[in-house]
């Protein structure tokens, strides 16, 4: 279970309920029927293993699906440091492996662990590398700029725990009790450190510029801005971005930076990035 919520936060509850009715169904009757097809295979009669055994996997199979069918089957969790996972084996190990009553650090170094995702501060605001994706971090989670199908919008999602992102807030809309406020020609989300201004508008993002701290765009920016700029320019060269606004600062985190510099990572890209629409509409 530790391990699953690490690498993809997501616990199945109930997985001790399904294993125990599913693991003797398979020792029981999908192996002995796997010898026999195997036996009886030479002989070309290897029907009369493989027939029971396809009754067998449909038992395992309505076990799986009846099982993660009861409400709260699964548990999402977000993302925690790799301390976190080695406090919860150690303790684990130091529970089983040690006798009298010092074997119950165990259960402190489990809870300590346990609390790791506590001490994660997810980014404000996500951009992928194509520049189609944005996400904005409100009161009720992420909301993402166009609907979560892609595969890094899902892994955004995953990473923090979320079942699914509330709605982008659509032009004259509010969202996250008045944190961000959309109108036609982008959004304005109101931080810590200052405003932020969200927008594929060339003439909207020059008005604004010297009234934000930081400039979010999916189309190139192409004249000077006074405020932090992260357009389709810089995803394009240095990959996602991931960005935090807190303690007076705006702290920009690459993924080029993260993976550092190895043979198999592309600096940049063969083509160049394509302009999107710029007909007047919030970052969607």
């Amino acid at each position: 279970m530790p391990f699953a919520g690490f690498h993809f936060n997501r616990i199945a509850v109930y997985g001790l309920v399904a294993n125990a009715a599913a693991v003797p169904a398979t020792a029981l009757w999908i192996m002995p029927s796997a010898l026999m097809t195997y036996l009886l295979a030479p002989f070309g009669l290897e029907h009369w293993g493989l027939v029971p055994m396809v009754w067998s996997i449909d038992v395992v199979r309505w076990i799986a699906h009846t099982v993660s069918s009861w409400r709260g089957a699964a548990l999402m969790i977000p993302s925690a440091p790799l301390w976190g996972l080695v406090l919860v084996v150690a303790g684990g190990l130091w529970l089983c492996l040690t006798r009298g009553r010092r074997r119950y650090i165990g259960i402190m170094a489990i809870l300590v662990g346990l609390s790791a995702p506590l001490s994660v501060d997810p980014p404000m605001i996500l951009a992928d590398r194509q520049g189609r994706y944005l996400a904005v971090r409100l009161e009720r989670g992420y909301t993402i700029s166009r609907t979560a199908r892609s595969f890094a919008a899902k892994m955004w999602l995953r990473r923090v725990g979320q079942d699914r992102a509330p709605a982008w807030p659509q032009p004259g809309q509010t969202g996250g009790d008045g944190q961000m406020r959309c109108t036609a020609t982008g959004c304005r989300l109101e931080t810590a450190v200052g405003p932020v201004l969200i927008s594929d508008d060339p003439v909207a993002i020059a008005q604004h510029c010297g009234e934000v701290v930081l400039v979010v765009s999916r189309e190139p920016l192409r004249h000077r801005c006074a405020a932090r700029v992260v357009d389709r320019f810089d995803v394009w060269r240095h990959g996602a971005h991931a960005i935090w606004l807190g303690n007076e600062s705006v702290r920009v985190k690459t993924a080029h930076q993260s993976r550092g510099a190895r043979p198999w990572v592309e600096t940049t890209s063969r083509q160049w990035p394509r302009r999107q629409n710029r007909s007047a509409r919030p970052a969607r």
